[in-house]
């Protein structure tokens, strides 16, 4: 939709706040849209909002369980807050599910 695409927009020029509204707004008309959900979670994870972030990739997740960008997202969410059991949990997930990405490979590294 063309809101999502200005919300995407915004996102690049860094209005992360501008751009969750965005699609905040996309998702009341389109519910099921995974992509507005996913980058909503990365406009609040940009925000420092991890609470917000965490729960819109878990909806991702639930909605498109082979998302590996929304696993490695939250991973780097439980991350930012300490919660590391959870976060090698969604890190190995995207690994299992994308083994060509080395995003987290690096990142698994550091806990073993």
């Amino acid at each position: 939709s063309t809101q999502s695409t200005w919300a995407f927009c915004l996102a690049k020029l860094s209005e992360y706040e501008k751009a969750a509204e965005d699609y905040t707004s996309v998702l009341e008309l389109e519910p099921e849209n995974v992509h507005a959900l996913h980058n909503r979670g990365i406009s609040y994870q940009k925000l420092g909002e991890l609470e917000l972030s965490i729960k819109d990739f878990t909806s991702v997740i639930r909605k498109d369980p082979y998302n590996t960008n929304a696993y490695f997202n939250r991973g780097s969410c439980y991350d930012a807050l300490k919660n590391l059991d959870l976060a090698i949990a969604d890190y190995s997930k995207a690994l299992e599910l994308d083994g060509e990405n080395k995003y987290p490979q690096h990142i698994l590294i550091k806990y073993y």
